[in-house]
């Protein structure tokens, strides 16, 4: 910094001619150089102005810098979380559609396998079906032929019972059974009695009244 100059002659000059005494007025000139001596002048202040300027302009400068260079790193930091969340965006969309895909088929073979299963079942309930069905139908046969049998048999019973019921009873004018005829042995009888007759009486006919007295 240069110290201001003061003209000190020039100033005691100045002071004498307003009347203070010459030692006074010295004295008075020495004090006002002394303390001019530690005051900034105006180039003082301009150069202090300018290094100001450009502290500030420096400091400017490098703000800018660092504030580019974050940014700079920010964006890559984002452009490198982007990418590596796209890349495991894109690795667990791949893993479930896998997933999905295993399930999908796992349902396709149980679905088979149910249907499989599901027509073993109803091929053996048909296979099960139909034999009852033939079982029925041959219980049936059997019913009706053994009904047609019961009623052959009653038919014959009751034919044989009407034959032997229904048959001529004895007249008067027949000859009285001789001694050979009560001898007939009881088959031949019975074998007679067995043979319907070969026109059988369409009505029962009566029998006689038979004699009560000697």
């Amino acid at each position: 910094m240069n110290a201001a100059v003061l003209d000190t002659l020039r100033c005691a000059r100045t002071l004498q001619t307003a009347g203070f005494p010459p030692a006074q007025a010295e004295a008075m000139a020495q004090v006002l150089a002394d303390a001019l001596s530690d005051v900034a002048t105006k180039a003082d202040l301009d150069n202090a102005v300018g290094s100001l300027k450009s502290s500030i302009a420096h400091l400017d400068s490098k703000f800018e810098t660092k504030l580019e260079s974050a940014v700079g790193s920010l964006e890559s930091s984002i452009a490198h979380l982007d990418s590596k969340f796209e890349t495991k965006l894109d690795a667990m969309e791949r893993t479930t559609q896998a997933k999905l895909d295993a399930m999908d088929q796992k349902l396709d073979a149980m679905e088979h396998a149910t249907r499989t299963k599901f027509d073993a079942v109803h091929d053996k309930i048909d296979e099960k079906t139909n034999g009852l069905r033939t079982d029925i139908k041959g219980l049936a046969n059997g019913m009706r032929l053994l009904t047609a049998l019961v009623l052959l048999m009653l038919a014959t019973v009751f034919g044989f019972s009407y034959v032997a019921l229904a048959g001529p009873g004895p007249s008067r004018s027949q000859p009285p059974a001789t001694a050979a005829d009560a001898a007939e042995s009881p088959t031949t009888q019975a074998t007679a009695k067995a043979q319907p007759p070969t026109n059988p009486p369409t009505t029962p006919q009566p029998a006689p009244p038979q004699p009560t007295g000697p």
